[in-house]
């Protein structure tokens, strides 16, 4: 038997999301942070009674509300492998400027550099996952003992220790934005402020003023790389699984046998919204959308990243962690209203450890 805890932690306004495996002592964590208050994320984590080895830790995007809690990880705990987004030098750029957090600036700037100077475990793997235009790994899962230090989107990663009838993936998905890439190089270009990294470091503390104004002349908000990643069985197949899912503020759900849904996607900030966006998503993960009973709604259940399509299936269990009294006013009522209205079971977890949200999954062989 397979026996895993799911679990959506109450960090508000942010994203810690942690599976544990019983059956073979692995641990994944999928972000690990809360808006602007490093304490809520950094006292979740001391809650959450963690093996002091992480085996596989991801981050969706450089966000503060996403990673402001890796620092304190990296300190506490063995993390053996971290899987990042792939960024181009505009991207690290724009991050850079996005970001007051100074680790969180170094981190985008010199990834593996920062994660090693602050890690004690000193053999932690960065793994970074190229974009969406890559060719896909088509073929048997790797390892991820042996997966190389860039991987490829769409690569299913197996974890170690697994029965044979059984095999769990990790599948994750490096989408890119071109347009505003595009638009950064264009800008910068034409104020003639140098995209590599070292020489922009040295014009933008010589020039502070001139590159925060051209930067302003961007329309929109923040758009970097979000790695999305598909966690469950890898396929189909004649055995049994159950969950049981638990929350202490929420209507209490039956124990009840889902088969081969078992599966999670975290989409982290992604922006779902639109049919281009929803193509891409589902060109992506479309294969694994019978096997998936539970979706992490994007960006905390904003409206403008929410797409209908998202609740592809009836009783799609749809997490949207949002903090209490939040000023963005997430999740948006429209998006509550239309999970519903899409047959699907929206679960809020906030700061208040009540709402804390854990299924247990169990697969028979």
């Amino acid at each position: 038997m397979c026996r895993m805890i799911r679990t959506f932690n109450s960090v508000g306004q942010g994203a810690f999301y942690t599976e544990e495996f019983t059956s073979n002592n692995f641990t994944m964590i999928y972000d690990c942070g809360s808006y602007k208050n490093k304490d809520i994320i950094e006292n979740e984590i001391k809650r959450s009674d963690l093996n002091k080895e992480i085996d596989l830790l991801v981050i969706s995007h450089f966000h503060e509300d996403h990673i402001n809690g890796l620092e304190y990880l990296l300190k506490n705990y063995n993390i053996r492998n971290i899987i990042l987004p792939f960024l181009h030098p505009a991207e690290k750029i724009e991050v850079f400027l996005y970001n007051s957090n100074q680790f969180i600036q170094n981190l985008c700037l010199h990834p593996k550099e920062t994660i090693q100077n602050i890690s004690e475990f000193k053999d932690i793997r960065i793994i970074f996952i190229s974009e969406d235009n890559e060719e896909i790994h088509d073929g048997e899962p790797i390892d991820i003992n042996n997966i190389n230090d860039t991987v490829n989107s769409g690569t299913e990663i197996s974890i170690t220790k697994q029965n044979k009838y059984c095999k769990w993936v990790y599948v994750p998905f490096n989408f890119k934005f071109t347009q505003r890439n595009n638009d950064i190089i264009t800008i910068f270009k034409r104020e003639k402020i140098p995209l590599t990294i070292d020489e922009f470091i040295k014009f933008y503390f010589a020039n502070k003023n001139k590159v925060i104004n051209a930067y302003k002349k961007l329309k929109g908000d923040m758009n970097t790389n979000s790695l999305v990643l598909y966690s469950g069985i890898q396929k189909q197949n004649k055995y049994d699984c159950d969950v049981v899912c638990h929350s202490l503020s929420h209507y209490p759900f039956e124990y009840y046998r889902h088969y081969h849904q078992v599966g999670c996607l975290y989409l982290g900030d992604y922006n779902s919204k639109g049919m281009q966006k929803w193509k891409e998503l589902e060109g992506a993960f479309k294969k694994y959308f019978d096997l998936i009973n539970i979706i992490q709604i994007p960006h905390h259940g904003s409206r403008h990243n929410y797409n209908d399509k998202l609740n592809f299936r009836d009783n799609l269990i749809s997490i949207m962690s949002a903090g209490i009294d939040n000023t963005f006013k997430h999740p948006h009522a429209s998006t509550v209203k239309k999970i519903v209205l899409n047959n699907g079971i929206p679960i809020i977890v906030t700061e208040n450890p009540p709402t804390r949200f854990v299924q247990k999954v169990m697969c028979h062989f």
